[in-house]
């Protein structure tokens, strides 16, 4: 009898973890962010009346680029116009040429309305010796075609493309 109890505890366990693990899997973006998809400004699967302009250059005021050197610190950033108040959550996600994301960072705020600015950089090193690229080895893996996407509260709000030389 005993035995029975145990096998049908493994087994309901078991389907739980892989319930969990399907609704992971096809709705990943709530759990990363830990924001709902409708606070602050997004009504449905829309942005409404935000203004958003996205920079990239070798600093945060510099002039705009798309061409980047290995090495050099390469800043994104976003400015927000017209927020209205409420909580949101600015991801930046940094993909490597080959796809999959390299670098990831998320800001957090409360806007009491109004325009809010943020900023990210990505700053890529390697060994010069391995300047090509062996598999997953040498500083070669970062050369090529760079994207940056930035979302606003799981939304994507802005993308743009970059070379790295």
């Amino acid at each position: 009898m005993m035995k029975k109890i145990f096998h049908f505890i493994f087994i309901a366990l078991g389907g739980l973890i892989v319930v969990g693990v399907v609704l992971v899997v096809i709705n990943p973006g709530n759990h990363k962010s830990g924001v709902s998809a409708r606070s602050g400004i997004v009504v449905g699967e829309h942005l409404s009346s935000v203004e958003s302009e996205l920079h990239l250059g070798s600093s945060r005021g510099g002039e705009p680029r798309r061409q980047f050197g290995l090495g050099e610190k390469i800043y994104a950033t976003v400015s927000l116009e017209d927020l209205e108040e409420g909580d949101y959550t600015l991801t930046f996600h940094w993909i490597r040429p080959g796809g999959g994301v390299q670098e990831t960072y998320r800001k957090k705020f409360h806007s009491p309305g109004g325009n809010y600015r943020c900023w990210a950089w990505l700053e890529l090193t390697g060994d010069e010796l391995f300047s090509f690229s062996i598999g997953p080895f040498g500083s070669g893996k970062f050369l090529g075609g760079w994207k940056i996407r930035v979302y606003l509260n799981g939304l994507l709000l802005k993308a743009e493309k970059f070379m790295v030389e």
